[in-house]
């Protein structure tokens, strides 16, 4: 069983290793788009004022869709870390791995690091600052319909607080499961794995 742990934890150190990774080009990728944005800020005035309109919604609702994408990459994130802690535990203290000891072990992690969590660590500084950045065209929107800088701001302020407060809600809920969230820590694939390598 211990060699099927160790496979099942390197599995969680590759696959959160390829959700970070992605999670950067997605980030890089968005931040490309507003470079090219705003470096062709001149010509793009040149154009037919709804066309201005569509320029910056467009990129803006893209920006909001990357914003999402990355919130799930944050929970996958959590997923893969817990799930490594938890076969560490199990490996290390020599416990059997059973439905019973998978969630003492999920759940006292999970509680030890639920302050951390609303801190600012990498993980929430990465989101919000994305955040940020993934509101300017909006920005840019706000400044063509001559909406005053402290409304800009202010409108700015509003729409970062409710996505990040919706995106906080839909992770608690999604980690409200607790180790069942884990596709890796699913006791019937263990056991069905076990009775293979004991066949052979």
């Amino acid at each position: 069983m211990d060699d099927i742990l160790i496979n099942i934890y390197q599995e969680a150190n590759d696959h959160l290793r390829t959700s970070d990774n992605k999670r950067d080009q997605i980030i890089a990728f968005y931040f490309v788009i507003l470079g090219l944005l705003l470096s062709s800020l001149n010509k793009i005035t040149k154009l037919p004022y709804v066309m201005q309109i569509l320029i910056y919604i467009s990129i803006g609702f893209f920006g909001c869709i990357l914003v999402f994408i990355v919130h799930k990459f944050r929970f996958w994130h959590i997923i893969y870390v817990n799930t490594a802690v938890v076969i560490q535990n199990l490996v290390l203290s020599k416990i059997q791995p059973n439905e019973k000891n998978i969630k003492e072990v999920w759940d006292l992690y999970q509680k030890s690091v639920e302050k951390i969590q609303r801190q600012p660590n990498t993980e929430n500084l990465t989101f919000v600052a994305f955040l940020l950045v993934a509101f300017i065209p909006f920005d840019l929107l706000l400044c063509l319909l001559k909406l005053n800088f402290m409304w800009i701001i202010l409108i700015h302020s509003i729409a970062i607080i409710v996505i990040y407060l919706l995106c906080h809600r839909d992770l608690k809920r999604m980690l409200s499961i607790g180790y069942q969230a884990s596709w890796m820590l699913r006791m019937d694939l263990l056991q069905k794995t076990q009775e293979k390598q004991n066949i052979t």
